[in-house]
């Protein structure tokens, strides 16, 4: 006999299609934006905590409205991290540089990360592209600043027990891989550059951090198996597609950089990997890496 006839229920809980994010993944994005008026709405030199593109709406952060920039950045992160991930935000002047942004003596990192009380792992910084910038090294003169001051910073939380990576927008490539620093000589192993996006002179700071955030803590942002990135075209911060350097994307990546490549036999765009700004043999020169050990 198979015993009294009933039915067997099984709950299955895989938290109904949830992000996965955990706390060695939580992230901030500092980003060029404006004050909008009005009662509830964003205020520049804020800090704010989103769990959805739809909060960041709520407080005047739209798609078709002054703060389109910044937009575009954090329904990028969304669309890798998933609905309910932890983003804490901050949007600042466009006169303010990225080098700023992380200065430890300025209140543009230091207050958002001491508003989400140490959660933030990750802090990316992204300046909209405009006229009137400097190129050095090939790049926006800013970006290197700014790993400077990102590693700074970085350094000084992580000592306080409040382990920080820092992503840099390399905006603004003039195009020659020549005048590339290569940051495989520097000793900035808490900072990692991306120099791609999906158009413009940015790079797509948010879909990285939303890469990152919507995977385990040990997991490579370029991990082939979680699938491609879901944009239709990549580009270099020049705004030249990715196929008219593909020859040097070997290159770019050896200096440093974290690019967007193809990969033959599937469809679709991935980051190449997630290397620091320090040598091969630094045991921090990788993000994965890093986040593990901390």
């Amino acid at each position: 006999m198979a015993g009294l006839p009933g039915v067997s229920i099984t709950i299955n809980n895989d938290q109904l299609g949830q992000t996965n994010q955990t706390a060695d993944t939580i992230a901030g994005l500092i980003a060029t934006g404006v004050t909008v008026a009005g009662a509830g709405n964003v205020t520049a030199g804020t800090a704010y905590q989103l769990f959805s593109l739809e909060d960041a709406e709520a407080i005047g952060i739209t798609s078709g409205g002054t703060n389109a920039y910044a937009h575009g950045q954090i329904k990028d992160f969304y669309a890798g991290a998933g609905k309910g991930a932890e983003l804490w935000i901050m949007l600042v002047a466009s006169t303010v540089t990225m080098a700023q942004m992380l200065d430890v003596t300025e209140d543009y990192a230091t207050v958002l990360l001491d508003a989400a009380q140490g959660r933030i792992r990750y802090l990316s910084v992204t300046r909209k592209s405009a006229a009137g910038i400097t190129v050095a090294n090939g790049v926006d003169e800013d970006v290197d600043a700014a790993a400077i001051t990102g590693q700074a910073l970085a350094v000084a939380y992580s000592a306080m027990f409040k382990y920080l990576k820092v992503i840099i927008d390399v905006k603004d490539f003039n195009g020659t891989v020549g005048d590339l620093k290569d940051y495989k000589t520097t000793t900035h192993n808490r900072v990692a550059g991306l120099i791609c996006g999906a158009t413009g002179k940015n790079a797509a700071v948010g879909l990285l951090l939303g890469r990152i955030a919507g995977n385990p803590v040990q997991r490579n942002p370029g991990r082939v198996k979680d699938g491609a990135l879901g944009i239709s075209a990549a580009v270099f911060t020049n705004g030249s597609a990715i196929e008219t350097l593909e020859a040097s994307l070997g290159a770019i990546h050896d200096k440093g950089y974290i690019v967007l490549r193809t990969i033959p036999g599937k469809s679709g765009y991935f980051f190449s990997d997630a290397p620091t700004f320090t040598a091969d043999s630094d045991d921090l020169n990788v993000l994965p890496r890093v986040a593990v050990i901390d």
